[in-house]
């Protein structure tokens, strides 16, 4: 077919080469011309997974090819749809990418890890029984709500020396598929709550730039414990950060984090604020999301300051209003304990100290092969010991237990490092990738490292969330043979060349 009469491959053309290589040849190389009339240009692709992501990451480029560019599609055609392969496709099997289109919605794994019953206990539990039943966010979004509120009351009023002083502030974000309850474990934990205890609170919601952080900084002339970062989504920091305009504010929040003696705005005033409050960060996102995301994007700044939240909503929760008060006063009376203490150094009860000091030689971050994962959790050391000062702050006591190093532990190595291998386990990956990795798992996982060809495949046609089309590409490409090959009646085995794993006919 002439390009003429195919414009669907003079806008693939054109977007080759500003496109990277794997992205074009995982999303666009499979699509196809279909036919045009009626002012559309009708695309096939595999399956709506397809639709999707091109409608949502190609819109703006695939319109300036065909409209403005020598008019590729022609100058007559006005919309673009698209039809499936998929012998299975759902009810909508055409679908427009000039209609205006909801965030897509991600449906977490069922082996999203949760909190430990263990961390539980005291005004974590307290505050988790009225918001959930004041929301739909999980568990470990209500976990991750209370531990920011209660890191931001407290301040510079408690802090632990190891070696340097370690003080709770915190940088949160919550990981969920939309309509998860993530902005509602804002508010609940920190307007309905945080706000009644500490009333001066210096609470943002939006900042653009490091000027305006350091005005409002400046402005509350130290009345607040804390400086509070709220954030529905995590993109609008990373937009904002990538901007020249925006200065140096990554850095500034990371001085906060880390409560430098001192932060300057480089002004030139050069403004200086000493001994600024810190800072506790909680922002929101979507695991589509994040998989767009380069590793610059997440190491760059925040990096191993930033513990995620991973979970899903329950199906059997229904909102209904709930009256805060309760925790909202028990959390002003810690608040008030700590604050007439002035500043607390804790210290360590010495079994605890021994059992942290074998737990540092041989934590999981050690060990960790995947380089992505081991630079994000090597900041694992230190909320093990922020969360030992939340959950002895919580209680009163001014030494760290053991009991207190067991639950921080737990919650660390126990849900913490599995959210970080749940979300960027496969980080780098194309979607067949992922799905290969995947396969390679399971074959690792099943007696003698052998499965059949059927019960692997039927593996992932029961989750539902997998397309047959790119099951069977993943899986020629690990064995090396073609889904029509006879011999695939044979099992599977696990085979190792040099250090990369594949999977062989077990013949």
């Amino acid at each position: 077919m002439s390009s003429e009469m195919n414009p669907w491959r003079c806008i693939l053309a054109a977007l080759k080469s500003t496109v990277n290589p794997m992205v074009y040849q995982t999303w666009l190389r499979p699509t196809r011309f279909d036919h045009n009339g009626d002012h559309r240009l009708f695309v096939r692709v595999p399956n709506f997974e397809f639709a999707d992501y091109i409608a949502e990451h190609f819109k703006d480029q695939i319109e300036k090819k065909w409209m403005g560019e020598h008019h590729l599609a022609g100058p007559e055609v006005r919309e673009l749809h698209f039809s499936f392969d998929e012998p299975d496709p759902p009810p909508q099997k055409t679908k427009s990418i000039n209609e205006e289109k909801d965030e897509v919605e991600v449906q977490m794994p069922s082996t999203a890890p949760v909190i430990p019953d263990g961390c539980w206990g005291g005004i974590f539990s307290e505050f988790r029984d009225l918001a959930s039943k004041a929301g739909e966010a999980p568990d470990s979004f209500i976990f991750g709500g209370i531990s920011a509120a209660l890191a931001a009351g407290l301040g510079k009023s408690v802090w632990l020396r190891s070696p340097v002083e370690v003080y709770p502030s915190m940088f949160i974000c919550l990981v969920g598929p939309t309509n998860s309850g993530k902005s509602d474990t804002h508010k609940m934990a920190i307007e309905k709550v945080l706000k009644k205890a500490v009333p001066d609170l210096l609470y943002l919601n939006n900042f653009a730039s490091s000027q305006g952080l350091f005005r409002a900084i400046l402005d509350n002339r130290g009345r607040s414990p804390s400086v509070v970062m709220c954030l529905s989504e995590l993109k609008s920091l990373i937009k904002v950060s990538a901007q020249k305009s925006s200065g140096d504010l990554l850095e500034k929040l990371n001085d906060l984090y880390d409560c430098a003696p001192e932060l300057q705005h480089n002004t030139k005033e050069r403004d200086v604020i000493q001994n600024p409050p810190p800072g506790v960060f909680i922002a929101a996102t979507t695991p589509e999301w994040m998989r767009t995301l380069k590793e610059d994007d997440i190491l760059g700044g925040l990096g191993r300051r930033v513990v995620f939240f991973a979970g899903e909503p329950p199906a059997d929760r229904w909102p209904d209003a709930q009256d805060f008060s309760p925790v909202a006063a028990h959390l002003k009376d810690i608040l008030e304990f700590w604050k007439s203490r002035t500043s607390t150094e804790l210290s360590w009860e010495p079994e605890a100290l021994e059992a942290y000091k074998k737990w540092h030689k041989t934590r999981p971050f050690l060990s960790c092969k995947n380089t992505l994962i081991r630079a994000m959790s090597s900041g694992h050391r230190s909320y093990v010991l922020k969360f030992c000062i939340l959950f002895a702050a919580s209680e009163k006591c001014t030494a760290i237990t053991l009991r207190h190093l067991k639950k921080a532990i737990c919650l660390t190595d126990g849900y913490f490092f599995n959210c970080l291998w749940m979300l960027f386990s496969d980080f780098n990956l194309s979607p067949i990738g992922r799905i290969e990795e995947k396969m390679l798992s399971i074959v690792k996982g099943s007696p003698n490292k052998t499965i059949s060809r059927r019960s692997l495949i039927k593996r992932f046609h029961s989750h539902g969330n997998y397309d047959r089309w790119m099951v069977r590409r993943a899986l020629e490409n690990i064995a090396g043979k073609y889904t029509d090959d006879d011999s695939w009646d044979e099992d599977l085995k696990l085979i190792t060349l040099g250090r990369k794993p594949y999977v062989s006919l077990n013949e």
